[in-house]
């Protein structure tokens, strides 16, 4: 509630002199305002609160108000705020297994997930989680047949067996990937014909933005994805009040990092997602928020080699071998672009033809069910196997005019035109950041293409 509404209520509550009723009281103020941002004061407060329960009663009921308060700062990613509360546990009742989901996903957001997986492998939602944010997903191999149908989806589907996914049939957005990855999305209606809250995820990677603005308003990922995809901006930013994180990490891939620094409010309430991390393209700060995830860390490890040879060093932070040992086996979208879209790219630039139709025929022969074909139908159009009507009509059409613009750049430098290549290039850095991909490693690849046509 608003601080207005406590200072009502504080002057009800200042006659209350039963026992227990102050002791609810006393419960209700953790959700007074006054503690938001302030880990210190939280904790002392629930501390003594939890030293003067008088029973195994009130002690449960602060132990359940502990677990609330986890769920809304996991929220908000609020850090600081987790870190308090974990503390707290830990000093006071940290033996208790019915906090035990609430701490795995505490630990989970912080980034903390050798903790999660040494501690809450019961917990298998978070445990399979962690394990693929380390790096780790092989470790979940002996015990997949104990795990849901989520966990075995989502592992499926890091290292890339889109028919496997579809096998399990667990109906999530990994399900619909499948079908898009598989060459078929227009099934997913007739095999889900009552779809309902999650149908809005095939309709976004279709493009159709207004029937998920229409249709599914309650489906916050792809509903706000939606609005940053058509710029209403303004829509976005009435969500400050509610999520100001939703709004922030939504304008960050919108191409605002830069402008939504001056808010006031901007470094109490942002705490960048993994999308923003990519978009944003700095190593350190991914490695100040999330230190232990590997699916921002690597794709942002490549970006820094390859601005090593774009800045025209010989020396770079890591070798194309090393990098590649990494998350090996692992096909998440992340890596789409500095994995495997980029060392073509750069064979094409640096005028080895050879080795570029090399990868290029590599991904045209063997990945094409893969990051929802759109590697193959690059790939497919630089070689001139397909033409620019069928690259329009891949699966998916989220950002296909943008990611055309781009095709059609590189196509132009593959067949030593580079008039031509230049022209879309610029073309692409014109065409505004909510219609493109958002990925530093791409715009950063463009302005160098371009400082070197010119």
């Amino acid at each position: 509630g608003s601080a207005k509404a406590y200072e009502g209520a504080e002057l009800y509550w200042n006659q209350v002199t039963d026992p227990d009723l102050l002791f609810l009281i006393k419960l209700h103020e953790l959700n007074n305002p006054q503690f938001d941002h302030k880990p210190v004061e939280l904790k002392e407060y629930m501390k003594e609160l939890y030293l003067n329960a008088k029973d195994n009663r009130q002690q449960g009921l602060i132990k359940n108000t502990w677990g609330t308060l986890v769920a809304d700062n996991v929220i908000f990613y609020r850090h600081s705020m987790l870190k308090a509360l974990l503390e707290l546990k830990e000093e006071y009742f940290d033996n208790d297994p019915v906090l035990d989901f609430s701490t795995a996903c505490a630990l989970y957001t912080m980034g903390k997930y050798e903790d999660v997986i040494s501690k809450y492998k019961h917990i298998k939602w978070y445990y399979s989680q962690a394990l693929i944010r380390s790096g780790r997903i092989k470790e979940i191999l002996p015990t997949l047949s104990t795990q849901t149908d989520f966990n075995k989806s989502s592992a499926a589907a890091v290292w890339g067996d889109w028919e496997q996914v579809y096998a399990i049939q667990y109906f999530g957005i990994t399900l619909h990937q499948a079908y898009f990855n598989l060459g078929r999305p227009e099934q997913i209606f007739a095999d889900f014909p009552n779809i309902q809250e999650q149908g809005a995820d095939a309709h976004f990677l279709r493009a159709d933005y207004s029937k998920v603005l229409t249709d599914y308003p309650k489906d916050i990922l792809p509903y706000y994805s939606s609005l940053r995809a058509t710029g209403q901006f303004k829509e976005l930013k009435s969500q400050l009040t509610k999520n100001p994180l939703i709004y922030l990490n939504h304008m960050v891939l919108a191409g605002q990092y830069n402008e939504l620094q001056e808010l006031p409010y901007f470094e109490r309430e942002f705490t960048p997602d993994d999308a923003a991390l990519l978009m944003i393209g700095d190593s350190n700060l991914a490695a100040k928020h999330q230190p232990n995830n590997q699916l921002v860390s690597v794709p942002l490890a490549y970006l820094d080699h390859y601005r090593s040879l774009w800045e025209g060093s010989t020396s770079t932070t890591k070798s194309m071998a090393e990098l590649d040992a990494q998350l090996n086996g692992y096909y998440i979208n992340p890596l789409e672009l500095p994995r495997y879209t980029l060392p073509a790219l750069m064979a094409i630039v640096t005028g080895n033809k050879a080795k570029a139709t090399e990868y290029l025929k590599e991904i045209a022969t063997t990945k094409k069910n893969l990051f929802e074909q759109r590697l193959w139908h690059n790939a497919a159009f630089i070689l001139g196997d397909i033409p620019q009507e069928m690259f329009l009509l891949q699966p998916q059409t989220h950002q296909v005019d943008s990611r055309l613009t781009f095709a059609l750049a590189v196509k132009a430098e593959y067949n030593n035109s580079p008039v031509n290549a230049l022209k879309h290039y610029l073309s692409y850095q014109k065409i505004p950041q909510y219609q493109k991909e958002a990925q530093a490693i791409i715009n950063e690849f463009v302005e160098w293409r371009i400082s070197q046509l010119m």
